[in-house]
């Protein structure tokens, strides 16, 4: 069986009673993280902050690795789940904001929710949460599967970006007014006037494109759940859809396995699947 840290025992059968839990481990985990990213978790910096010594942490945790693995499913735990309303799109929009409130709260959460995601009672939560909201949708498990990786993957390239905008937009800025001052790209220049001017809303283009991405992979606008329409109507509306929202949603039905396996190319999902689950084509 897969070595994973939920399914062992939370403590050393043997030895001293024990002084702290999983959960103080990884708040402490957590903490140390927010304060000085990824490369600040060690063992010994977790005890430090605990106040212990670092050779007790092992009897709960048996490596680094688990500790990214709790902190990582911890974080999912904080993601506010609210009852499903009946439309699909809203109700993932929803999630998907809940989870970027998550990640930009813990600046080191997206990129490891990318490179090495982890799957545990949080993480279970969530997905179970997506389940529910698709529940009636006529996609597959994988399907509904590669809904739920996407939406983790759409969301921490969201918060990835705003999170190194933060750090790296003072330096774009301030070379693209030089360039706009000097007149000689004057394309360049109305594009700069225009943004000093814009009203910045980047939630509101954050939901705006999830809700385009999620309509499309969910079966386009006239193909949204909770709206069944007669065959013909169904036809019909197909090929008024948009083609990106017709393509997202074959691959989601799973219509055309050309289709299927070229998204699948292009987006990896199921390598995400994989990786979440730990079983390989689940």
């Amino acid at each position: 069986m897969t070595d994973v840290i939920w399914l062992r025992p939370e403590r050393a059968a043997t030895g001293r009673p024990a002084a702290h839990d999983r959960a103080e481990i990884t708040a402490a985990a957590i903490a140390v993280a927010d304060r000085g990213g990824l490369d600040a978790v060690s063992m010994r910096s977790i005890a430090v902050e605990l106040g212990t010594g670092a050779a007790s942490l092992y009897r709960y945790v048996s490596s680094r690795d688990d500790l990214l693995d709790l902190m990582i499913d911890a974080t999912a735990a904080e993601c506010r789940l609210e009852p499903p309303t009946g439309d699909p799109v809203a109700d993932l929009v929803a999630v998907a904001e809940g989870l970027h409130e998550v990640m930009m709260r813990h600046p080191w959460l997206p990129e490891l929710a990318v490179t090495r995601p982890a799957l545990g009672p949080g993480g279970v939560a969530v997905l179970d949460h997506v389940l529910d909201v698709l529940a009636d949708h006529p996609g597959d498990a994988t399907a509904k599967l590669e809904v739920f990786a996407l939406l983790n993957a759409l969301v921490a390239t969201f918060a990835r970006n705003e999170l190194a905008a933060a750090d790296q937009s003072g330096r774009a800025v301030a070379y693209l007014s030089h360039v706009a001052a000097g007149g000689e790209r004057p394309r360049v220049s109305a594009l700069f006037d225009e943004l000093s001017t814009a009203d910045p809303d980047p939630r509101g283009r954050r939901i705006t494109a999830l809700a385009a991405l999620l309509s499309g992979l969910l079966g386009g606008r006239a193909l949204r759940l909770g709206n069944p329409v007669p065959v013909q109507a169904e036809r019909h509306a197909r090929r008024q859809v948009d083609p990106g929202e017709r393509f997202a949603g074959e691959v989601l039905r799973g219509e055309d396995d050309q289709v299927r396996r070229a998204a699948l190319g292009i987006v990896d999902v199921e390598q995400v699947v994989a990786v979440v689950f730990g079983c390989g084509r689940c």
